[in-house]
């Protein structure tokens, strides 16, 4: 099943998936829900899997990540927006209980950001190799998700990075792929900048 977030909705459809087959799936009835704040100023999305299961009032519980949307901000936006969710109809007794999966989509309208990444720019680095933009794969031994305002010099500011697991050795991955990326340098192309050219984000490539 998949749920496409309205912004400022109480309201959320379910796709037909396997374990509703018998019948189209009821919606998702939900308070005030707003996509969050910081990942809109960053232009970010992505869609995050979640395990759960359909308690007999309707609620949704045992809610556990599946497949991560590659930020962790959206991730725990979707499981306080879900654990706050009912069922508009109270499911089927042979539905309470079974583990099923809704996959939460964050999109935003308008177009990516144009910011190109200068050539040469960044920092010598025996560790990196580069900056992939517009790359949402997760962090993972091949690189590290980061996101960054873009200055009107070109210069990454706020830049934050999303750690390839726990511990001490992913968070320290983490803290050098952002100063990597604060040593890169971003030109726009010629004409008027757009809100989305405000930020910047992609995978800082590991050698």
């Amino acid at each position: 099943m998949r749920v496409r977030l309205l912004a400022s909705t109480t309201m959320l459809w379910l796709m037909t998936g396997a374990a509703w087959a018998a019948e189209p799936p009821p919606p998702l009835e939900c308070g005030t829900i707003a996509y969050p704040a910081e990942a809109a100023a960053y232009n970010l999305e992505g869609t995050t899997g979640v395990e759960y299961e359909a308690a007999a009032d309707g609620r949704l519980v045992g809610l556990s990540i599946k497949r991560s949307s590659g930020w962790r901000m959206l991730d725990e936006a979707t499981i306080d927006i879900l654990s706050g969710c009912r069922l508009a109809s109270v499911p089927a007794a042979g539905l309470v209980g079974k583990r099923k999966t809704i996959e939460y989509v964050w999109s935003l309208d308008g177009a990516p950001s144009r910011q190109a990444l200068v050539p040469g720019s960044c920092a010598p680095s025996d560790r990196f190799a580069g900056f992939r933009a517009l790359d949402t794969a997760a962090s993972a031994a091949d690189g590290i998700l980061v996101r960054a305002m873009i200055g009107a010099a070109g210069d990454p500011y706020y830049v934050k990075s999303e750690a390839a697991g726990e511990g001490e050795g992913a968070a320290e991955l983490a803290a050098l792929a952002t100063a990597y990326l604060r040593s890169c340098r971003f030109a726009l192309p010629p004409g008027e900048r757009s809100p989305g050219d405000n930020a910047i984000f992609g995978r800082v490539l590991l050698k």
